[in-house]
């Protein structure tokens, strides 16, 4: 049954009877916002599956106590590579940021370290992925292949140079590596493995 994980600000849809014992989840662009990451929780519990979670933030000092309590915690920002970036906070609203200079609501950039999205699959093999990451979506999106369920929100419509036949590309690339396509919102998909 897919329904939204988490708050309205910050939760993501799910296919919540996939959940399953041993899972490892990725929760990218977390904020200040861990309703997902506690709600996928309480599913497992409920769904009697122990569960890994892992949260990627360049900002993870807002929740970081509380999200280290609940699994693994990578302060960065999730790119396609490893390195060094500029991550952009949003003007409006500190909890969150891009690492693109062309989103809408980018103030001042200041350094932050690129956790690669690729290398992180590799390490942690994760079967969910949520992604709310301002625009970097685009890019880490395919690296990602292989996850049972990928929940995205994509941002064609705050990231200048970003448009919907952007958003219509990644989801052919999903549809083409053998995922199920759900629309939930005009921004919010998830992919389901098929």
């Amino acid at each position: 049954m897919i329904q939204l994980v988490g708050s309205d600000y910050g939760g993501h849809y799910l296919d919540v009877d996939r959940i399953q014992d041993g899972d490892v989840v990725l929760d990218a662009g977390v904020g200040s916002d861990l309703s997902f990451a506690l709600s996928v929780l309480n599913i497992a519990a409920l769904n009697i599956a122990a569960i890994k979670l892992v949260f990627v933030d360049p900002d993870i000092h807002t929740i970081g106590e509380k999200a280290s309590r609940l699994g693994v915690v990578i302060n960065g920002a999730l790119s396609d590579r490893d390195g060094v970036g500029v991550f952009y906070r949003s003007v409006g609203n500190q909890s969150s940021g891009s690492l693109l200079a062309n989103h809408r609501n980018a103030a001042i950039g200041t350094p932050v370290e690129l956790v690669s999205a690729a290398r992180l699959m590799r390490e942690h093999g994760f079967a969910i992925v949520k992604l709310d990451i301002e625009g970097s979506e685009y890019d880490v999106l395919p690296l990602f292949i292989g996850a049972r369920q990928i929940s995205v929100e994509f941002h064609h419509v705050i990231v200048r140079g970003y448009s919907l036949a952007d958003t219509a590309e990644a989801i052919s690339v999903m549809r083409r590596a053998n995922y199920e396509v759900h629309r939930m919102t005009e921004w919010d998909y998830l992919f389901i493995q098929g």
